[in-house]
């Protein structure tokens, strides 16, 4: 009896403490380590209340700032790998590496990303693109640890590049991908493929739109950090697995990198300016893959030193970031557009009439789950009634 008394004041005097800790705790807005922004304090709304959103909203807020959350998270992942289970945070734990669980197509969401990309050949008369990148789930699925599902992303494709319409060229990475699944083409700890991975990709973009496909003799391939640990060593929680190592592949040279652009005055601005798309000093941080380019943003437009005098518009994810310093010397000027976020200035930015070719460049996981060029819809509506 004294036993069970000793031990319930021992877990009160901790629980106590942690309540306390985290009471003078400093307050963090963003973790580092998952690369993400934490949740903010909810603003009361009735309607959020009676829905049980705003409580949930709560609970994530103080669930993100426990202290030590990082440790538990690895805690859990460890006590729960002893139990036999391999999958944690959505990320499968295989033996050398951490595979992203890919969640299965939302359809409303691909019928929307579909007429988007579709939309655009009603307005526009050049080159239209889609390359839609698989995850390394399902082309090196022969990594993925006992009993771990993985869904058809092969079969997905084709069912999207069926529909799209006869102006707009599919770009299949599928296969040269899986050609190539046994090397070091999608990073070990985090979901994106490897500057290696987007150079097989771009020779099949060169390919289908006539570019000059080049030897990777032809590129300066440097090694950039060995000790990069991504978004899945994040999720996950689990520590076994080798630091990825970061490589470019440099050609061709920037005249100017315009960040960030808004519209106001009557004309495109941006106060951030810069002479490189290679940033340094995210190497010296967690989020190691936004050294091509920094941190996504809705538009940021690219000036090179090529002769070409041709222009290329890329709706993007992230997955963008290393595949674009690749064509350096092939477009004159480059345009990114990331349509996930707010983009009311669209047709005062965007002029379609400039560019010479259109490619959009998403991951599976993005087409297929969320909204990615469903809005395309509406600004192709407002171009033709103008």
């Amino acid at each position: 009896m004294k036993i069970n008394k000793f031990f319930a004041v021992v877990m009160i005097a901790l629980w106590g403490s942690l309540v306390v800790l985290n009471l003078i705790a400093p307050k963090k807005d963003f973790s580092e380590l998952e690369n993400r922004a934490l949740q903010p304090w909810p603003s009361w709304d009735t309607g959020e209340f009676i829905e049980g959103k705003l409580m949930l909203d709560v609970e994530q807020y103080l669930n993100d700032r426990v202290i030590w959350r990082d440790k538990w998270v690895e805690m859990k992942c460890y006590a729960e790998l002893a139990l036999g289970k391999r999958e944690n945070g959505g990320v499968y734990i295989a033996k050398d590496r951490l595979l992203e669980k890919i969640s299965t197509p939302d359809a409303e969401k691909v019928e929307g990303n579909i007429a988007g990309v579709n939309a655009l050949s009603k307005v526009y008369s050049g080159n239209i693109y889609l390359m839609i990148v698989p995850s390394a789930m399902s082309v090196q699925e022969k990594y993925l640890p006992t009993f771990a599902t993985s869904w058809d992303q092969k079969l997905f494709m084709k069912s999207i590049y069926e529909k799209l319409d006869d102006k707009v060229t599919p770009v299949n990475v599928y296969d040269t991908l899986s050609e190539h699944s046994d090397e070091y083409i999608f990073y070990r700890t985090d979901h994106h493929w490897t500057a290696k991975g987007a150079y097989y990709s771009y020779l099949e973009f060169a390919k289908a739109a006539e570019l000059k496909a080049r030897e990777s003799s032809e590129f300066k391939i440097t090694k950039l950090s060995d000790d990069f640990n991504g978004t899945l060593f994040s999720k996950s929680g689990f520590r076994g697995i080798e630091d990825d190592i970061i490589e470019k592949y440099e050609i061709g040279k920037v005249k100017l990198y315009e960040k960030n652009l808004k519209y106001a005055g009557g004309k495109a601005f941006t106060n951030e300016n810069y002479d490189t798309i290679y940033f340094d000093e995210q190497l010296q941080v967690k989020d190691k893959y936004a050294y091509f380019l920094k941190e996504n943003v809705p538009f940021s437009r690219i000036t090179t030193e090529s002769e070409s005098g041709k222009k290329l518009l890329i709706f993007k994810d992230s997955y963008a970031m290393s595949f674009v310093p690749m064509l350096l010397e092939d477009y004159t000027e480059i345009m990114l557009v990331d349509m996930r976020y707010d983009t009311p200035s669209f047709t005062k930015i965007v002029d379609f009439s400039e560019y010479d070719d259109v490619l959009f460049l998403y991951s599976t996981d993005l087409f297929a789950n969320q909204n990615a060029t469903n809005k395309l819809v509406t600004i192709s509506d407002i171009l033709q009634n103008d």
